[in-house]
């Protein structure tokens, strides 16, 4: 969620994708678009289900 702080508010959702010293530089851009895009869905569908909450500066996410 959006605080005062650029980057700074409670995280919903973390992706993680594994990448090797075979991944050039757009192989490396693909991954991380593809995995905030995926993080991005998962945040926005989980608040809009009403399974996010905050606690203090953290979240709690509901299964």
């Amino acid at each position: 969620y959006v605080n005062a702080e650029l980057d700074e508010g409670p995280i919903i959702a973390q992706q993680v994708v594994e990448v090797d010293h075979t991944f050039g530089p757009e192989e490396l851009v693909a991954a991380g678009r593809d995995t905030e895009r995926k993080a991005l869905s998962n945040a926005v569908r989980w608040h809009c289900e009403g399974r996010v909450f905050l606690q203090g500066n953290r979240t709690v996410v509901l299964r």
